[in-house]
């Protein structure tokens, strides 16, 4: 939302990419910059959060002022048709197991 906030405020609304590097804690001092249009009309985004020594990266992404080629309507039937759900109790443990692992942070 926020990265969409600097969107709209920089005449570019619509977030075309968002790349989450490490996850911000918060409380946080934030820095969203939004950088010059490129020829494709894409502003590159990033965003940092101060810690008492340096910024620290957590996000890199794109903004443009194209509309989605499919936005959402009214008539979207929501989940799809063919969706399954997912069992997600031990969801943390399938992750560590497979290397991720997520502190209480996230």
């Amino acid at each position: 939302d926020l990265c969409i906030a600097a969107g709209d405020r920089a005449g570019c609304p619509v977030l075309d990419e968002l790349v989450i590097q490490t996850p911000v804690v918060l409380p946080a001092t934030l820095r969203i910059v939004v950088e010059a249009a490129g020829p494709d009309g894409q502003r590159p985004l990033t965003v940092h959060s101060r810690t008492a020594a340096q910024w620290i990266p957590h996000a890199t992404g794109t903004l443009s002022d194209r509309q989605p080629t499919h936005p959402p309507t009214a008539t979207d039937t929501w989940p799809p048709t063919n969706a399954q759900p997912l069992q997600l109790t031990d969801a943390y443990e399938r992750f560590a197991t497979a290397g991720l692992h997520y502190g209480p942070a996230f």
